[in-house]
């Protein structure tokens, strides 16, 4: 919490620019420039941990996160993740978005098409239901995907997906692979 309390800092004192994910892929569909040093912060699996120690320092300092949710894990109730009722009082603080995992959080790359179809379908079908959003980002799995689970991501209408590369996104880069 020390070291995230001293980056908190450094966002907010650094010159950075700290949006929501969601308008960053906007921009960068409409070929809008963004401000230098804009970044946006994220959180994959929702674990508690993001709602005890993290959600109450980016509220405090009024800065967004986006969390990237597995229906499955909130749904069982099991430790250490969220609940829907806890990724609802995240919701009503105005500062979180949603983006989702595949409902498993499993490893999909190379796997039958149908499977990863029914996963995200869930996932986007359970976060509507349980937080009344629709959710168009979603981030893979350890940060693994091929070519066709790409696809899968964009013909089920998502805007952009999200591995585990290193380095800094543009609006020209593959916004299923950013």
């Amino acid at each position: 919490t020390e070291q995230f309390t001293r980056q908190i800092e450094e966002l907010k004192s650094g010159g950075y620019n700290v949006m929501p994910l969601p308008e960053i892929v906007d921009a960068f569909a409409a070929g809008r420039t963004l401000p230098p040093r804009t970044i946006a912060l994220t959180f994959d699996g929702a674990d508690k941990s993001i709602l005890q120690d993290a959600a109450p320092l980016l509220i405090d300092s009024e800065l967004p996160f986006t969390v990237f949710v597995p229906a499955d894990r909130v749904a069982s109730k099991k430790p250490p993740f969220m609940d829907w009722n806890d990724l609802r009082r995240l919701k009503r603080s105005g500062l979180v978005t949603f983006g989702l995992h595949p409902s498993s959080y499993s490893r999909l790359a190379d796997s039958d098409e149908n499977e990863i179809k029914r996963q995200i379908n869930n996932s986007i079908a359970a976060i509507r239901k349980e937080l009344d959003v629709n959710v168009d980002l979603i981030a893979y799995p350890f940060g693994e995907y091929d070519e066709d689970y790409k696809k899968i991501a964009k013909s089920a209408g998502l805007k952009a997906a999200f591995g585990q590369q290193s380095g800094v996104a543009w609006s020209g880069d593959d916004r299923y692979a950013l």
